[in-house]
């Protein structure tokens, strides 16, 4: 039985990621050409169980929140590099998930992680002070997003293998609204 208060925008936090510590590695390797300098960064930061259908949820609306504004700020407005997205991210076979920020530019991974944390810090301020409204336009498109049919059976089949490899099995989530899956616990 659904309980009886509505989910709401504070409920968006997950082991609050801005507080969490981690840990930094960079990998430099030679590149065949000195003129080209490549770099990219990919920034993780850890949900945890892909399991807990409440977090699921979580976890995809906040990444959704994130998701636009990743790349309109750090692609459009900082001109950091060309492939920029913030998703959802699990490892393969892996039964965690996260949000993954991958940034490639010619810029050092070090000022690129200074730039993507600027942005978290940014949209945790936004998110704090998002309307109920506001909320209910990200929820309504998550639903929307979760509804809809595959276009090709490629798209079936890569859906439910998703399900099979990461071992949550939850074959019928585009049947149900993701908020009416998480009133089900």
């Amino acid at each position: 039985m659904c309980p009886s208060t509505p989910y709401v925008s504070t409920q968006l936090t997950i082991h609050d990621p801005w507080s969490c510590s981690g840990t930094n590695h960079v990998w430099s390797s030679p590149v065949p050409n000195l003129n080209e300098p490549n770099s990219a960064l990919t920034y993780y930061v850890h949900y945890g169980s892909k399991i807990d259908r409440r977090l699921r949820v979580t976890a995809a609306l906040l990444t959704q929140i994130l998701s636009e504004p990743a790349f309109n700020i750090l692609r459009t407005k900082e001109q950091l590099g060309y492939i920029i997205w913030a998703r959802m991210w699990s490892a393969p076979g892996d039964n965690d998930v996260g949000l993954r920020i991958l940034v490639q530019s010619e810029r050092s991974p070090v000022y690129l992680e200074e730039r993507v944390e600027a942005f978290l810090d940014h949209m945790k301020a936004v998110i704090e002070l998002i309307t109920d409204e506001e909320f209910a336009e990200q929820k309504n498109g998550l639903e929307r997003k979760w509804r809809e049919v595959a276009k090709n059976l490629n798209e079936e089949v890569s859906g439910f293998w998703a399900h099979i490899d990461s071992g949550y099995l939850d074959f019928l989530r585009r049947r149900l609204s993701p908020f009416h899956i998480v009133c089900q616990i």
